[in-house]
């Protein structure tokens, strides 16, 4: 009976639950098809690490990634973090995950140009502002003010909206590369 009643608990476990959302993403493959689909790109391959942890001082704030991967071919590296519940502080957050990435990217006296793009995605279960238009995806890199040139420091913050409604919203290529993909985020 204890066997059974574990087993149905088991199986009510979507991907938003973290264990889940750990044991799909630490397999490679599935990682690198939810990268592309959140990127818009093609990745060849990845190394996953689940739970990440960075903390340099006890004094200061760590921090522990949900999942940490690294593009075998560019050296790119991803934070992946599932949200449930809208956090008052994502888009602080988002900074003080790239900024912890960065100091685990390079070794002393080496040249800045040697850091690796690093990309910081937020799967949320909301959405993502609350006025103007609804998207699945939104993407953010550091913007000039007075002209809109793109700083190109490698700081890439993705943040997904699994909520959007109509499913309409969603770029094609979503709907046709991997209606399962998404099922599972929407499970």
């Amino acid at each position: 009976m204890e066997e059974y009643i574990l087993s149905n608990e088991f199986q009510k476990l979507t991907i938003k639950d973290s264990f889940m959302f750990a044991a799909v993403m630490s397999d490679e493959e599935q990682c690198r098809k939810l990268l592309e689909i959140a990127l818009d790109m093609k990745i060849l391959s990845v190394r996953v690490i689940t739970e990440k942890t960075f903390s340099y001082h006890p004094d200061y704030h760590g921090v522990r990634l949900d999942v940490f991967a690294v593009e075998n071919d560019t050296q790119r590296h991803f934070n992946v973090e599932m949200q449930v519940e809208r956090p008052k502080s994502l888009p602080r957050r988002t900074r003080y995950y790239h900024s912890q990435m960065d100091m685990d990217l390079l070794a002393a006296g080496a040249d800045y140009n040697l850091l690796p793009n690093t990309y910081v995605i937020f799967i949320c279960d909301f959405a993502i502002f609350h006025s103007g238009p609804r998207l699945y995806r939104y993407t953010f890199h550091n913007r000039c003010d007075e002209d809109g040139r793109v700083l190109d420091d490698g700081h890439i913050t993705i943040l997904l909206s699994v909520t959007v409604q109509p499913a309409e919203l969603l770029p094609a290529k979503i709907h046709l590369k991997s209606p399962s993909a998404m099922g599972f985020l929407h499970s």
